[in-house]
């Protein structure tokens, strides 16, 4: 009896010390996460889930190994990551997050109808403090497809449903975009350096020109090149620009 006793007490200890590990363990991939140590989550991460299903905290594990894959462009294992999460820990305290993450993933991979879809279900579903944020990438992505009167209408929505939220401030400033693509090749203080840089890419063939915008304080002259009307066409811009060794950012 008393041998029977022993064991069943040793046995609980060593299942409350394991929880007590894998508590931890997620806790360190946390701290990883945090301090931008991608490669060290998927690591810590991996070996964590080595050890089988039946762990606390396993919900917050994939979360961070869902998100530090999406970060280094592994954007097919980070989707499985937070399928996973999804699908098995109904209850978990970031689901809402992982779903919004799950979405993300699209528009970084440019799969802008996919993410698109998913963003709007969220929204659909949402009776969150998430709303203003699903708004303002529902207007990213809009952007980006070319459906700029959609993009404006959700934008608005941001600014009249959510006007102290911080996607508000990002609305304004995405809102005096035009209606159009261009490409960014560079940004100056010096105004000179600017124009000699707009008469260069004329020179070869590209219709660059000069825009002033004012930042903190200060005028900056930004080079850019094109008005184009689908973010394609952008890319492809984009991509003979780069190949003459132009730094290169697609606005909006």
């Amino acid at each position: 009896m008393r041998r029977n006793f022993l064991v069943t007490f040793f046995v609980i200890i060593a299942v409350f010390l394991l929880d007590c590990l894998s508590i931890f363990a997620a806790e360190r991939i946390e701290e990883l996460f945090l301090r931008s140590d991608y490669p060290a989550v998927i690591e810590e991460a991996s070996l964590v889930l080595s050890r089988g299903s039946n762990q606390p905290d396993l919900d917050r594990v994939y979360f961070y190994l869902g998100l530090s894959n999406m970060r280094m462009g592994n954007f097919s294992e980070a989707r499985n990551d937070f399928n996973i999460l999804l699908g098995n820990y109904q209850k978990s305290r970031f689901k809402e997050r992982a779903n919004l993450a799950l979405a993300d993933t699209y528009f970084l991979e440019e799969n802008y109808l996919a993410a698109k879809k998913v963003y709007e279900k969220l929204a659909e579903d949402s009776l969150s403090n998430i709303l203003s944020t699903l708004y303002y990438k529902l207007a990213q992505t809009d952007i980006k497809l070319s459906n700029w009167q959609e993009a404006k209408n959700y934008l608005e929505k941001v600014k009249s449903e959510f006007p102290l939220s911080f996607e508000a401030s990002l609305a304004r400033n995405l809102n005096s975009s035009s209606d159009f693509f261009t490409v960014q090749v560079g940004s100056f203080i010096d105004q000179e350096k600017a124009k000699k840089t707009a008469s260069e890419l004329k020179s070869i063939g590209f219709d660059s020109y000069v825009v002033d915008t004012i930042s903190q304080g200060k005028t900056f002259y930004r080079v850019r090149v094109g008005k184009l009307s689908t973010f394609n066409e952008a890319k492809e811009l984009e991509q003979k620009l780069s190949e003459k060794n132009y730094p290169t950012k697609i606005f909006p």
